[in-house]
């Protein structure tokens, strides 16, 4: 009797632990990709670049096409820019500055142009720039943080991250019309 009430509760307990698989997507989360880039960032720059100094953010860009940039790339700049400057880095905001290439819709292009020009009137220390590339699952972003006055690269960061509907709709969007499932690359 007793082996037959000890199988009846381990199979209720059993019951009751049971939950359904939780199959939705993920969520995107910018500040943690964004927090995760800063660290990356902070941690590979063996202190040539410190806090407090002044910093540059321009738009992440297509890699197929650096004059191209997305909604994505300007919410995972935005994102990281907003994790620099909560770690103490001055982060300048270039979008005031008239002697930038800024594209409407695009965003600030750093990669299509030379880092000097934009250090004498800024004052930065440096530039972080980067790019993003699909693959059918992933979004890869590199960063790279360079030096305003020898375009040299003083610090790398890398991620990649699931794609997702939340994703795909800002990469789908280049000048605010939106496919979700398919990214503006893709179509």
């Amino acid at each position: 009797m007793k082996k037959i009430i000890l199988v009846l509760l381990a199979l209720f307990f059993a019951g009751c632990a049971w939950q359904k698989p939780d199959t939705s997507l993920p969520t995107a989360n910018f500040f943690g990709f964004g927090e995760e880039i800063a660290g990356q960032l902070v941690d590979s720059n063996s202190q040539v670049v410190v806090q407090g100094e002044k910093l540059i953010l321009t738009t992440m860009v297509d890699l197929d096409n650096l004059y191209k940039t997305s909604a994505f790339g300007r919410a995972i700049t935005e994102s990281l820019s907003t994790c620099l400057f909560r770690r103490g880095f001055q982060v300048t905001e270039i979008r005031k500055t008239p002697a930038l290439f800024i594209r409407q819709q695009k965003g600030e292009l750093s990669l299509s142009r030379d880092a000097a020009r934009i250090s004498p009137e800024q004052n930065a220390t440096a530039i972080v720039t980067g790019t993003y590339s699909l693959t059918p699952d992933t979004v890869i972003i590199n960063v790279k943080m360079i030096s305003t006055d020898a375009d040299t690269v003083l610090s790398v960061a890398g991620l990649e991250i699931d794609r997702d509907r939340n994703i795909n709709s800002l990469l789908s969007r280049t000048s605010g019309t939106s496919r979700y499932d398919l990214s503006a690359y893709e179509q």
